[in-house]
């Protein structure tokens, strides 16, 4: 029997590594007013390049809707809100150097880099980063919603490689 090659990606070498991250948010009452959901930093003195794998979410709400999904380079933070716990995506890990919360509050958003549509009654969002979107150290990105009614509630989850 002949040897059959295994295909390895980069992402899959990083994870072995113990390079890569995930962290997961949920945000109920979204409605019609873009609201901040989401804070990813990079600090200060981190040492690390953080490269942008893959965002899902998913808009669950029972009725038929979408929420618009945008991403803002510095904004202007005046509360960073309610910490997340991010996660090592290879099991027993160490932590990364990542700073993330849900719910902040800012004055300003930043420099819209993007945004993505997440409709209801559909499977989740899968948006493949593929490392496009690099954070340096001392660098945040903000992810607000805007819903087309109220009471929408939003799932996601953001996967990023720290080198």
């Amino acid at each position: 029997m002949a040897d059959v090659p295994i295909y390895v990606n980069d992402d899959s070498n990083l994870a072995d590594a113990g390079k890569v991250f995930t962290m997961n948010f949920e945000v109920s009452s979204i409605g019609t007013t873009e609201i901040p959901v989401a804070l990813f930093r990079n600090p200060s003195g981190s040492g690390k390049v953080m490269k942008l794998i893959r965002l899902t979410f998913s808009n669950v709400h029972t009725v038929t809707s979408f929420i618009r999904i945008r991403a803002y380079v510095a904004p202007t933070v005046t509360s960073d809100g309610t910490g997340l716990v991010e996660g090592c995506t290879r099991i027993g890990g160490t932590a990364g150097s990542a700073q993330t919360f849900s719910s902040p509050t800012v004055s300003a958003n930043g420099t819209r880099i993007a945004q993505w549509v997440a409709p209801a009654f559909a499977a989740p969002t899968l948006i493949p980063l593929d490392h496009l979107f690099i954070l340096d150290a001392n660098t945040t990105l903000l992810m607000t919603a805007q819903a087309d009614g109220t009471n929408r509630v939003l799932a996601g989850s953001l996967i990023w490689s720290e080198e």
